[in-house]
C-alpha cells in the first residue's frame, strides 16, 4: 500500500515539473515582436534577441499606415531649411520648394513670412502638396504667439498623409507682389518615404522619353 502511494505521488510530481517545463518553453520560443521606431531603419527584434528583417516591407507597410505615426514612428527624419531672403513673387505666382520624386514623402512644413497685418490669419500665401503637375492648394495653420506681423508671421501644415506628396510648392494669392527679406523662410521635416504604387506623370514622361 505504501510502495503504491509513493509511485502515485511521484507520478503527480513528474506530471507538475513536465507542465511547467512546457510552458516556460513556449514562454521563450515565441517571438515576441516589437518595432523598433529609434534611430532611423525600421528593425523587427524577437524577445530572445533576434533581429530579422532590417528592411522588410511589411514593417515599412506597418509603420506607413498607423494612425499614431506622426507621435510614435522616427523613419529616417530629414529637416531642410530654405532661406527666401530677396524672392520676390508676383500675384498668383509659384514658388516650387521641395521635390522627392520618385519618393513619396510626410512630414511637416513651417515657414515665416510676410502677411496682413489686420488678418494674419489668413495666410497670403498657399501651400501646393501633391504629384506634379497635380497640385492642390492648403491654407496653412497661423502660429500667433511666434508672429511678428507684417514682415514674421509663422505658419504650418502637414503632408504626405492622405494622398502621395512629391511635389511642394507656395504660391502667393496677395495682391500686387511681395519681396521676402530679413528671416523669411521654410522649414521641410520629412519622417517617412516610400514609393507610391501608381507612377507619377512626371515618372511617365521619363519612361517615354527613354
Amino acid at each position: 500500500m505504501v510502495a503504491v502511494l509513493q509511485t502515485s505521488m511521484i507520478g503527480a510530481s513528474l506530471a507538475v515539473l513536465i507542465y511547467i517545463a512546457v510552458i516556460v518553453t513556449s514562454d521563450f520560443l515565441t517571438p515576441e515582436v516589437s518595432i523598433n521606431t529609434g534611430g532611423g531603419a525600421n528593425t523587427l527584434q524577437t524577445s530572445i534577441g533576434q533581429t530579422t528583417g532590417t528592411n522588410d516591407t511589411n514593417a515599412g507597410e506597418q509603420i506607413a499606415a498607423a494612425a499614431n505615426y506622426l507621435h510614435d514612428v522616427d523613419a529616417s527624419t530629414t529637416s531642410d531649411t530654405i532661406l527666401l531672403n530677396g524672392v520676390t513673387l508676383k500675384s498668383g505666382e509659384s514658388l516650387l520648394v521641395y521635390d522627392s520624386t520618385p519618393f513619396a514623402s510626410k512630414g511637416h512644413l513651417a515657414m515665416n513670412v510676410p502677411c496682413n497685418e489686420n488678418n494674419p490669419e489668413n495666410a497670403m500665401f498657399q501651400i501646393l502638396l501633391g504629384r506634379a503637375p497635380d497640385l492642390s492648394p492648403v491654407r496653412p495653420g497661423y502660429i500667433s504667439n511666434i508672429s511678428a506681423p507684417p514682415n514674421n508671421c509663422m505658419y504650418h501644415a502637414q503632408f504626405g498623409f492622405g494622398d502621395p506628396v512629391t511635389d511642394i510648392a507656395i504660391r502667393y494669392v496677395g495682391e500686387n507682389q511681395t519681396t521676402f527679406g530679413g528671416s523669411n523662410s521654410l522649414v521641410i521635416a520629412t519622417h517617412e518615404s516610400y514609393i507610391p504604387s501608381t507612377p507619377s506623370q512626371e515618372e511617365l514622361q521619363h519612361m517615354q522619353q527613354q
